[in-house]
Parts: structure tokens; C-alpha cells; sequence
């Protein structure tokens, strides 16, 4: 039996043409994925229905995307 090292792979991947590195770290990553709940695609469902009600019946405060993202921005720099 042939032993090929980490480095040897990793090499071999660079080597690839970008399409086929762009395929190949997909299916790495799709490898580590655990099987998908049992009634996962359902809760989902159920969960966005339930947050569409909320916006519609007015129980919720929208906020704009730019005021989010300026506070998310300000907190990430400092720290708190």
C-alpha cells in the first residue's frame, strides 16, 4: 500500500485547474456535514412562517440593514 502525506494531496489540489480546486474543497467541506435533521426543512418552514406573521400582525420592529450594520460595526470595533 502506497502512504501519500497531507502535503503530497494538498499539492496535488493546487496543482488542479481552478474549477476542479473550486469542486473538489466543495466536496471536502459537503464531507464534514452531518445528515440533515429528521423534520429540519419542516421547523425551517414553520419558523419563517411564524416571523412573517409577526412582521404582518406588527409585533415586531423592523430595523434598517445600513443602522444594524453601523452598530454590528461599532461593536465589533470596540470590542464590547
Amino acid at each position: 500500500m502506497i502512504r501519500v502525506t497531507n502535503k503530497e494531496i494538498f499539492d496535488g489540489a493546487l496543482a488542479l485547474p481552478p474549477e476542479e480546486r473550486a469542486r473538489l474543497a466543495h466536496d471536502i467541506i459537503a464531507s464534514l456535514d452531518s445528515p440533515a435533521d429528521d423534520g429540519a426543512a419542516e421547523a425551517w418552514i414553520l419558523e419563517i412562517e411564524r416571523r412573517v406573521r409577526e412582521v404582518r400582525d406588527g409585533a415586531v420592529t423592523l430595523v434598517d440593514w445600513k443602522d444594524t450594520r453601523a452598530r454590528i460595526l461599532m461593536r465589533l470595533s470596540t470590542g464590547r
